[in-house]
């Protein structure tokens, strides 16, 4: 199997996140994604390949954060793989800590938190 991640059978397998809240500070689960599907695939393509094999929307990545960070909260992914996690942190305001062993994902990784950057904090 080439593929370690769900794929597109989300409705048979999931993938664990792990929240780490300080004393006193809770998570609430009010806020329920019941609809998986109506996020797009959200696999970018680069001269007609995926970019990463397990690359997760952006806007499903963004949306979790919001849900369950507050701005300028750190999200940390030591999974980083292609960086679909620092974009959605960049865009939702967030910090993060990307970790990625593969050298050729670190570096699409680092070139779309460029883009990124450029994109939602005027270049910064």
């Amino acid at each position: 199997n080439k593929q370690s991640g769900p794929g597109n059978h989300y409705a048979f397998i999931h993938e664990l996140i792990l929240f780490h809240c300080g004393n006193g500070v809770s998570i609430g689960a009010t806020n329920v994604i019941d609809n998986i599907r109506s996020f797009s695939s959200g696999a970018k393509k680069i001269e007609g390949e995926k970019v990463h094999p397990t690359q997760k929307p952006v806007a499903l990545i963004r949306k979790l954060i919001e849900d369950s960070t507050k701005p300028g909260d750190l999200i940390l992914d030591t999974f980083g793989g292609s960086g679909t996690t620092a974009v959605a942190a960049i865009e939702s305001g967030r910090n993060f800590v990307l970790m990625e062993q593969d050298e050729i994902y670190y570096f699409t990784a680092q070139k779309r938190i460029k883009d990124a950057y450029e994109r939602f904090n005027g270049g910064g």
